[in-house]
């Protein structure tokens, strides 16, 4: 062979492994700026999540940080503990999630 078909050869080969090398450059470089814009939407998503967490933790320390008056106390012990003041009137009905068969009305003393 002569010297200049070896010569071509290798410029031939050189200009695929080049060619290779800038295909496979290209193909990291656009899967690595998918998964940089997927963590970026990520980003955004779980800051817009933290802010409004923050907002409901203000909220909520708001509510805690209230002073709560007489009526408000006496509705949660009615409604959610089941109190009751001397005098009133309970009614049981059906629907009631007391276990007992008694419909009849009863009044605290």
């Amino acid at each position: 062979m002569s010297t200049g078909r070896i010569n071509k050869r290798i410029n031939i080969m050189l200009v695929l492994v080049a060619s290779a090398l800038v295909l496979v450059c290209a193909v990291v470089l656009v899967t690595s700026m998918m998964e940089y814009n997927d963590r970026l939407e990520e980003k955004k998503r779980l800051e817009a999540q933290k802010e409004a967490l923050l907002e409901e933790n203000e909220e909520k320390k708001d509510i805690l940080d209230a002073p709560l008056d007489k009526e408000e106390i006496e509705d949660i012990a009615r409604d959610e503990l089941g109190y009751a003041n001397p005098g009133d009137v309970i009614i049981h009905d059906g629907n009631s999630k007391d276990t007992s068969t008694d419909t009849s009305e009863q009044t605290c003393e």
